[in-house]
């Protein structure tokens, strides 16, 4: 079954593809429809756990002035309070 699927872009990367589409000749919607079924099919990779040495710690402080964290961060939460406050 097909389905309509509207996407914004940047005019610059519409044309680009347009263009690519006719050296291909295929359609900028068979295009983009592969491309998603590649990124869907293949498994998600997940970051192996490595721990992290003490001196990659040292070299981050000093190369950025920033520790990084010792224990597990709830990232998505830590956003969403960095943008509350953002936007209030």
């Amino acid at each position: 079954m097909t389905t309509k699927l509207t996407l914004t872009m940047e005019a610059g990367v519409i044309e680009r593809m347009k263009d690519y589409a006719a050296a291909t000749h295929s359609s900028i919607s068979k295009i983009t429809e592969n491309y998603f079924v590649m990124l869907t099919d293949r498994p998600q990779a997940t970051a192996p756990s490595v721990a992290i040495s003490p001196y990659v710690r040292q070299l981050n402080v000093k190369a950025y002035g920033v520790a990084l964290p010792d224990g597990d961060i709830d990232y998505k939460a830590e956003i969403a309070g960095y943008l509350e406050e953002k936007y209030k």
